[in-house]
């Protein structure tokens, strides 16, 4: 019985058993055995049985009317521990501004002399400043996090930044669409952030955030970070008091969009001497 979804563990067992003369139980998950005719070839050749654990799309087809032809996770799954200081831009909802708040970060970073990375998850993200970008939500759940770690190791050992700024998507507790709570979780998870700022739009007019209460507990409790700045996108209610939440809170909070309470200059710097002491 081989590692379930380690590709390259799984193949090399694999291999080594069936040249041992033992049969071989495994899941292939991205290379079913039809697709992979070297290794039923040697099993043949060995006299052994290589068969493999279904993935049972099969049933999802069932219940839900359409499956995809096979699995979907592709990516190894690797682990790197990031060297320079990365900052997530997470958000209580969808639209509520998390790519303005991720450009505008990077962007003024830039501006001060530091080699900042800005770094889209979604495929919007092609706009200038940003640095890389591609649709997150478009891989296996299980793949995420390997793509947000590849993606900042490749920056490092090509770009050699000073700091990095990675864009969420969604939210870990917006209702009413639960389908990218898993997409938001899998990016947090990649990105194993130093620091995060959270973005909020109070009295979203077509989404349903619980509120910066709920989403700031959620991602501290499921990550080794700290949210450290509120970034408030106060288009639909231009009486929401920053000040008052500030106090709530007891972090610094404010309106890029209108540069209120300190605006973006506050919040970069509040992010520097974050990263700067930590």
């Amino acid at each position: 019985m081989l590692p379930i979804g380690a590709e390259g563990a799984a193949l090399k067992y694999a291999v080594q058993a069936i040249d041992l003369g033992q049969n071989v139980i495994t899941s292939f998950r991205s290379l079913p055995l039809e697709e992979n005719p070297a290794i039923i070839k040697f099993a043949n050749q060995k006299g052994v049985v290589a068969k493999q654990i279904s993935s049972r799309l099969d049933n999802v087809e069932k219940v839900m009317g359409i499956a995809p032809e096979k699995v979907t996770e592709v990516l190894p799954k690797i682990t790197y521990i990031h060297k320079k200081p990365v900052i997530f831009v997470g958000g209580t909802s969808q639209e509520c501004g998390k790519r303005t708040t991720t450009r505008k970060l990077g962007e003024i970073a830039k501006e001060m002399g530091l080699k900042a990375i800005i770094f889209s998850t979604d495929e919007m993200g092609f706009e200038k400043p940003t640095d890389i970008n591609f649709r997150a939500g478009s891989l296996s759940v299980m793949d995420v996090p390997a793509s947000i770690m590849g993606t900042i190791k490749y920056m490092e050992e090509n770009e050699n930044p000073d700091i990095i700024f990675i864009e969420g998507q969604s939210s870990l507790t917006e209702t009413g669409n639960p389908h990218p709570k898993g997409l938001s979780a899998s990016i947090l998870f990649g990105a194993m952030p130093d620091a995060v700022v959270l973005c909020h739009r109070p009295n979203h007019p077509f989404r349903e955030p619980i509120g910066i209460e709920a989403e700031l507990n959620a991602i501290e409790a499921v990550e080794p970070t700290k949210v450290i700045a509120l970034s408030i996108n106060r288009r639909n209610d231009a009486e929401f008091s920053l000040e008052e939440t500030e106090s709530q809170f007891n972090l610094p909070t404010v309106d890029i969009h209108t540069d209120s309470n300190g605006g973006l200059k506050r919040l970069i710097e509040t992010v520097l001497e974050y990263v700067g002491d930590n």
